[in-house]
């Protein structure tokens, strides 16, 4: 878990506060899956980031992420504040076999044109 103020670890939880640019390059390069639990927000970066990574997002369907995140094509939307719905979407992303290579594909292309970072991924 990225934010904060400090850097923990509880079981298998470790804590980081906010990351610089290439420890967010690591973890995005690392994930399966971009989980932002936000209760508002209308437009947020790190979402574009991940996507841009190749990352799907799974969210809330709150403020302006239904704009950002098509549910289905490039991560999973659960309504707001529905934390059980939100950890299915998270478990059924990671249960679907060979789900990375056309969710990575979709995301790419709707992240990268507004991302100021389109190219920092590396492509397969």
């Amino acid at each position: 878990m990225v934010g904060g103020d400090v850097t923990e670890r509880d079981g298998d939880l470790l804590r980081w506060p906010y990351v610089d640019r290439t420890m967010l390059d690591t973890l995005l390069a690392a994930a399966d899956v971009f989980v932002y639990p936000t209760l508002a927000d209308n437009h947020a970066l790190v979402v574009l980031e991940a996507m841009t990574a190749g990352v799907p997002v799974c969210s809330f369907r709150v403020g302006g992420l239904p704009e950002q995140v098509e549910d289905g094509v490039t991560g999973a939307l659960a309504d707001e504040g529905d934390w059980g719905g939100l950890a299915a979407s998270v478990a059924g992303l990671l249960e679907r076999p060979g789900w990375p290579a056309p969710w990575a594909g979709q995301g790419r292309r709707r992240g990268a044109p507004v991302s100021p970072w389109t190219g920092w991924w590396k492509t397969t």
